[in-house]
């Protein structure tokens, strides 16, 4: 295997070591479905309306998730940035085709795996675990997403984002940050100008 390979994967078997522990045996079955895929910048990783049966990890690299109205109009549902599981979740569990777009923002390096790989390995109860805890996280996120968008004003939703994400503002363009916040990019840079 490549440099970049083993890399991808230490790092990759280092986020999962945050929700347990695990043996050798353990792991292999779950090391052996992983694969590393390359992108540019602007390339799509997965497309709305494509059968996409696989889950990543970002080892290098920024992506966007977004939908797009019949009218062209996009909302961005995600970042995605090194260090974090990456996959079109409401595809796999469904095993329907995709209803969002991801697309790399920046040139990008992925693990990837099959999904139905990744669940025989379920068999094994450390990988349900850590399926279930993945899932989990991924759930209180969209919580807190879902209650900012209802709840908040957009100074508010631009105030947690800086927040949460200050690594972020400076890397993804404004317009991607107003799309996420639901706001136009002259709003975005009202807002970033305030004190």
């Amino acid at each position: 295997m490549s440099k970049l390979f083993d890399e991808a994967v230490i790092s990759h078997k280092k986020y999962i070591e945050n929700f347990t522990s695990f043996t050798e045996e353990e792991w292999m079955p779950y090391y052996n479905t992983l694969s590393l895929k390359s992108l540019s910048s602007g390339e799509i990783f997965c497309e709305e309306g494509q059968d996409f049966r696989f889950a990543s990890f970002v080892h290098k690299g920024l992506f966007e998730s977004f939908y797009l109205t019949k009218d062209g109009k996009k909302f961005i549902k995600k970042f995605y940035w090194e260090g974090q599981p990456m996959a079109p979740y409401h595809s796999l569990l469904t095993n329907t085709p995709s209803n969002i777009t991801i697309k790399a923002i920046e040139p990008s390096t992925v693990l990837i795996a099959n999904y139905d790989d990744i669940i025989k390995t379920h068999e094994i109860p450390v990988w349900a675990r850590v399926g279930r805890m993945i899932a989990e996280k991924e759930l209180v996120e969209r919580e807190e997403r879902e209650k900012d968008l209802l709840i908040s004003d957009a100074k508010t939703r631009f105030l947690n984002f800086k927040e949460k994400f200050p690594h972020l503002i400076d890397r993804v363009p404004q317009k991607m940050i107003a799309e996420y916040l639901g706001i136009s990019p002259v709003s975005l840079s009202r807002l970033k100008n305030q004190k």
